[in-house]
């Protein structure tokens, strides 16, 4: 069963994002077939997603105004997910010093121990 599900969270993420694109204007049939077939024919989602964007802008959907809001909003976002990461990584690398901490503690013991006994 897992074999049969590998890619098919891609899958539906590409199928919902052409979906949203294809809701804001772009054809996304006919960026598909302006590419050349070969090894360089595949269609960048972030190029599809400018388009959406420009084209909505065109024609009035969006003002620039809100368009500046929502890159402010992204970059926050982005700022706040890296310091969330950067914490959940710290305290990884804590836990994994508290627990080299303690095998080297238990050593010296040992080692004081054995040198009590000599």
């Amino acid at each position: 069963v897992r074999q049969l599900l590998i890619g098919l969270p891609n899958q539906a993420l590409g199928l919902t994002l052409c979906s949203f694109i294809s809701a804001l204007g772009v054809d996304i049939i006919a960026q598909v077939e302006a590419k050349d077939f070969g090894a360089e024919s595949k269609v960048s989602v972030d190029d599809l997603c400018k388009k959406a964007v420009e084209h909505n802008i065109q024609i009035g959907k969006y003002s620039q105004l809100v368009m500046n809001r929502a890159t402010v909003l992204a970059s926050s976002y982005d700022t706040a997910w890296k310091k969330h990461d950067l914490v959940r990584r710290l305290e990884t690398s804590i836990s994994s010093c508290k627990t080299s901490l303690q095998r080297v503690q238990l050593h010296i013991a040992m080692f004081q121990v054995g040198m009590v006994q000599i």
